[in-house]
């Protein structure tokens, strides 16, 4: 299902919706391999050094970098509190300069005509 909704999102990267769903999919993988894999093979969890749920959820946080910015994206889509002070920010990537990470970053999107990749929405609290 991963792997389907990512290739869905590689084909409209503009498109929040897929790339909401496939962020939320990626988060719960980690629940799935939990639960139907991982809490009866004790040799895995000897493997990684884990002892329950609770110690798998931690060593996935300090194998992934990204993973507490996903569960943080995850849970807010389903626990959205109003900000009133919040400003969206489109911020864009010239052509060339896709595969670069910060490519756009606080260039606002001066210049460059659409369609181009939206990169970071910025939230100033």
């Amino acid at each position: 299902m991963l792997v389907q909704d990512f290739d869905e999102y590689m084909d409209e990267t503009h498109s929040a919706r897929k790339a909401l769903h496939c962020a939320i999919t990626a988060y719960h993988l980690r629940e799935w391999i939990w639960k139907d894999w991982l809490v009866h093979d004790l040799s895995a969890q000897n493997a990684m050094g884990i002892r329950d749920q609770n110690s798998f959820n931690n060593w996935v946080v300090g194998s992934c970098v990204w993973f507490p910015f996903l569960r943080d994206l995850v849970n807010g889509t389903k626990h959205f509190t109003d900000r009133h002070s919040f400003e969206a920010m489109r911020v864009m990537a010239v052509p060339f300069a896709f595969g670069q990470v910060k490519a756009g970053f606080g260039e606002r999107g001066v210049g460059w005509p659409d369609p181009v990749c939206t990169r970071f929405i910025a939230f100033r609290t």
